[in-house]
């Protein structure tokens, strides 16, 4: 396989899976009730599978394009309104969806043929046979960027054979589209009897311009129908002119098919279609002549523009104008249509991932430069660099911007699961999905899939009641599970939330009992309760499930949310319902930091937990004291950078704390110094260092000196424990010399 086609598959495979959710989306909004007759979602849904199977034939995947022609076709009869969409057809629709991917996966593990899978294709494709057996008749004539053709009697389609006139738009190799693809798809399903180019069409060697396409053809095929054509050039007929008319048609429909390939050739007559016999000299000379350029009359040569959808009247047949389908578009641009949408490029993720490596780089460099421009006291060239910094923080920005994605695409991939579960379970759930459009990095939204498809499945399977539950307890029999995502404070929060039973504090103190993992359950409130279920081996189901019950997948969402500089905080009320929140950052390479130092060491605090700055009074050091403040009336834990990391040296006279948020919970780090923000590149700690829970990465400084980037979740932990046991003390004793006075606090 050449590198051409290779590249090909592999463009191909990303869009045959981003197809195949349009087409299950598609199905899913029709069973949720969208109105069936909607001509737009039917046509979609219809345009997805014929992509699929068109594309598929183009790189070779015979599989993938001989089952995807059966679901074609029976869409393709619902687009003619026949009423075959019912719950079964769609649940069996939906099956077909999953085979697609996987012959995608067959595909891209290097089995086009799909043999692996070949065992089930058979019963899929006898529930895609309904009892009507009929065709939709089509349009015997198709003419794009023209004038409508003249009709045709109906059914002349299905004549054998037809005849074919393009003119291929100048841009269609910019776009991607290369007419040779098109034409050895074509005489793969039909016999192509003799073909012809236009050779004076194109213009001379010196005015030629290579990205420009000049091939004008006819051909003609004694086999076949024009629906085969219509499939091979898909993708050509938004911006080509492009006429087909069954063998036997009648010279008036010729005559009036023809006008636009005659406009688009201009005064160029098509003299090899003549000699070749694939269009007659009487057909070709009843048209009306065109007025002959200016330059051309005075021996020079002008190149005459064909005409375009947006200059002439719309054509009678729909096509489909999703040219960035093809798999031939190795360029990786779409084409903008006609209308001026925007433009994408498809990027592969290591170039993006290699492109935020050298921007950290560039940062880290960038503070170098800035050192040492302080140290040589230069003002010319501190204004200088100061510039630059401003400059690499834009591009930081920028580049950041590219990786971030809506997170709303992985919300929808769970209308399927909850569809699928709620069935098994016995279950009515609707899924709500709320603030789709929140932005996340690209890698964060991909590694937190797993935790979010445990979530919901243990919502549905734990804590939303089947329907006579729901009717006991006087709820409605349909449950509702929301998945929701909005940005607060500089992160990301996802919740994952259930009208359900909530969770039984009594049932789970009674399990963490037996397990050991708790010897009294006296003086623990309900958030401590509820955080025993992310234990490991933890569950209070009775009875294991093919979805829950064996104690496994809580400790490991919790593991992979905390792997992430994240948090994940559980609320529920019995009979009310569970909500869990995951907090996250933005993203996972660059952050902007606050620095902070405990003796000659830096640690950096990633800046959106940080609240406020404060100055610890001097009598607040007693040993013997606990490590709390009145902060403004509120009990304010504090834990010692100096006693977590037993770093020596003295202890400064004048120390700070740094008062941080994690989750509902706001504590506090002592430290000796306060440094102030600083744009931090984050680079992964070695695996001998997994044990330090504290530290979550690491940053390289202007200096060249290392600073260890704090993970505060994990960090802050054990002083939220020790405060809210003690918060009852706290109020009741007073404690003057560890009061903070409002005049020392210094908000960021």
């Amino acid at each position: 396989m050449s590198m051409d086609m290779q590249a090909a598959v592999q463009a191909f495979l990303v869009e045959g899976r981003e197809l195949a959710q349009e087409l299950e989306q598609g199905l899913l909004s029709l069973e949720q009730g969208h109105d069936p007759n909607d001509a737009n979602l039917i046509n979609a849904m219809f345009r997805a599978a014929h992509t699929i199977k068109g594309s598929a034939g183009i790189v070779g995947i015979d599989s993938l394009t001989r089952f995807t022609h059966k679901v074609e076709t029976l869409l393709d009869r619902v687009r003619s309104g026949e009423p075959l969409l019912d719950g079964g057809m769609i649940t069996q629709l939906l099956r077909c969806c999953d085979h697609i991917n996987r012959l995608l996966d067959l595909a891209e593990r290097g089995d086009p043929l799909g043999q692996e899978a070949s065992g089930d294709e058979a019963a899929l494709l006898a529930g895609l046979d309904p009892a009507a057996p009929g065709q939709p008749a089509a349009s015997a004539t198709v003419s794009t960027g023209a004038s409508p053709a003249a009709p045709t009697t109906a059914g002349a389609d299905a004549a054998q054979g037809f005849r074919l006139w393009a003119v291929f738009g100048r841009d269609s190799l910019r776009d991607g589209m290369d007419p040779a693809s098109a034409l050895i798809y074509l005489s793969e399903r039909v016999h192509i009897q003799r073909s012809a180019l236009v050779t004076p069409h194109v213009p001379p060697l010196d005015k030629l311009d290579a990205e420009d396409c000049w091939v004008a053809l006819a051909l003609e095929a004694d086999s076949g129908v024009i629906d085969d054509a219509r499939e091979a050039f898909e993708f050509f007929l938004d911006r080509t002119v492009m006429v087909m008319l069954p063998l036997g048609a009648s010279l008036t429909e010729v005559h009036e098919a023809l006008a636009p390939v005659r406009e688009a050739l201009g005064d160029v007559a098509p003299t090899e279609w003549l000699d070749s016999g694939l269009l007659k000299a009487g057909e070709w000379a009843a048209l009306p002549a065109l007025p002959t350029p200016a330059a051309a009359s005075a021996g020079g040569w002008e190149p005459h523009a064909p005409a375009t959808a947006a200059t002439t009247a719309p054509t009678t047949v729909p096509t489909s104008t999703a040219t960035s389908a093809t798999p031939s578009a190795t360029s990786g641009a779409s084409a903008s249509p006609a209308g001026g949408s925007a433009r994408f490029v498809r990027v592969p993720a290591e170039r993006l991932d290699e492109l935020i490596v050298q921007v950290g780089e560039l940062v880290i460099a960038s503070a170098g430069v800035d050192v040492l421009a302080r140290d040589t006291r230069n003002t010319r060239l501190q204004e200088a660099v100061s510039a630059l910094m401003q400059l690499v923080d834009g591009i930081q920005s920028g580049t950041l911007q590219l990786r971030m994605v809506p997170i709303g695409e992985t919300f929808s991939r769970f209308q399927r699961v909850v569809r699928d579960v709620s069935r098994e379970l016995g279950k009515s759930i609707q899924l709500e999905i709320v603030g789709g459009d929140t932005e996340l990095d690209k890698a964060m939204v991909e590694r937190i899939g797993d935790p979010l498809m445990h979530l919901v499945r243990n919502a549905m399977d734990h804590g939303l009641e089947t329907p006579e539950e729901r009717r006991r307890t006087g709820k409605p029999e349909m449950g509702t599970l929301r998945l929701r995502a909005f940005h607060e404070s500089g992160n990301v929060v996802v919740e994952v939330s259930d009208d359900g039973r909530g969770l039984d504090r009594d049932r789970i103190l009674h399990k963490a009992l037996q397990k050991g993992l708790i010897t009294t359950a006296e003086g623990l409130t309900d958030p401590e309760v509820f955080q025993l279920i992310f234990e490991p081996g933890f569950s209070t189901a009775e009875q294991v499930t093919n979805l829950s019950g064996r104690g496994v997948g809580m400790d490991v969402v919790k593991k992979s949310i905390e792997a992430l500089r994240g948090a994940i905080t559980l609320n529920s009320r019995k009979g009310e319902g569970t909500l869990l929140q995951m907090r996250l950052p933005l993203t996972l390479a660059i952050i902007d930091g606050f620095m902070v130092g405990v003796d000659h060491e830096r640690f950096i605090v990633p800046l959106d937990v940080v609240v406020e700055c404060i100055e610890l009074p001097p009598d607040a050091l007693v040993p013997e004291r606990p490590m709390y403040l009145n902060l403004r009336g509120e009990v304010l834990p504090y834990v010692s950078l100096r006693q977590t990391f037993q770093i020596g040296g003295e202890v400064t006279r004048r120390p700070s704390v740094v008062v941080v948020r994690s989750g509902e919970f706001k504590t506090g780090i002592l430290v000796d110094t306060l440094h102030g923000e600083i744009q931090t590149v984050i680079k992964p700690m070695s695996g001998i260092f997994k044990h330090m829970k504290s530290i979550c990465g690491t940053s390289i400084l202007g200096t060249g000196d290392i600073a260890l980037i704090l993970d505060v979740n994990q960090l802050v932990q054990g002083s939220v424990d020790k405060a809210t046991r003690m918060a009852a003390a706290a109020a009741s004793a007073s404690t003057p010399a560890a009061s903070v006075a409002a005049a020392s606090t210094h908000h960021l």
